[in-house]
């Protein structure tokens, strides 16, 4: 895995201190009512809603949007942040009964948290160092329960290869599906985004099947949905 990577925010600290003072911006990520995110959000659902996950965990949950999104189909979910702004945030604008917010560190992520059902983890894991990704994947292999799943969206286009993070993958779980869930925002694509968008939630459906047609491999972001393998030695 290429050493370094580039980050989505160039600008955006990997301290505390940096995410802090990110989230205390409102609506930092500009995805409050994003038409991308919603559509993240119920591509994620559908590839998980058909399976009754009765323990879920929301890895660098942020604000708490798809926390919430998954909220209905789970018994209960945890999710944690770095930033304790964005876990107030999420506690305001993303509550539910069987959600528990709490603040930690993706990178200190342990087994010892429990076992987990679904284990998600949305758009933030490219924020880590090569070595740091690959102790997180480690942990959350150790923290799925027989049959759980682990879905994990993110874009290969920046800091190291798709079928270079396939075969990282690969170390640790089976993939079962991976699923284009947000393109770039090239002319093209923002044409088509917001001519669907103007005529949203109606077309929802056919704009997640257009996307759902694109080869993974083209740059962009992608949900890849596994499932654990034996514990690697």
């Amino acid at each position: 895995m290429k050493e370094n990577f580039l980050s989505l925010k160039s600008n955006l600290t990997q301290s505390a201190e940096g995410w802090e003072k990110f989230y205390s911006k409102p609506n930092p990520w500009g995805y409050v009512g994003d038409f991308n995110d919603r559509i993240r959000n119920q591509i994620i659902i559908n590839l998980v809603r058909w399976s009754k996950r009765k323990k879920a965990l929301d890895i660098a949950c942020g604000e708490g949007s798809l926390t919430k999104a998954l909220s209905p189909y789970v018994k209960s979910i945890k999710a944690f942040d770095i930033s304790s702004r964005a876990i107030e945030s999420a506690k305001k604008n993303y509550a539910a009964e069987n959600i528990e917010y709490f603040q930690q560190y993706m990178k200190e992520f342990s087994s010892k948290m429990g076992t987990f059902d679904l284990i998600t983890c949305a758009e933030v894991i490219y924020y880590l160092k090569p070595q740091e990704i690959e102790k997180v994947l480690a942990e959350v292999q150790k923290s799925l329960a027989e049959g759980g799943y682990f879905v994990l969206t993110t874009r290969t286009d920046y800091w190291f290869g798709f079928d270079e993070f396939v075969e990282l993958l690969q170390q640790y779980f089976t993939i079962v599906t991976i699923v284009p869930v947000w393109r770039p925002d090239n002319l093209f694509y923002k044409a088509v985004k917001r001519a669907f968008s103007i005529f949203s939630p109606f077309l929802d459906r056919v704009y997640r099947s257009w996307l759902l047609s694109i080869d993974p491999r083209k740059p962009g972001m992608c949900a890849y949905v596994c499932m654990g393998l034996a514990a690697v030695s």
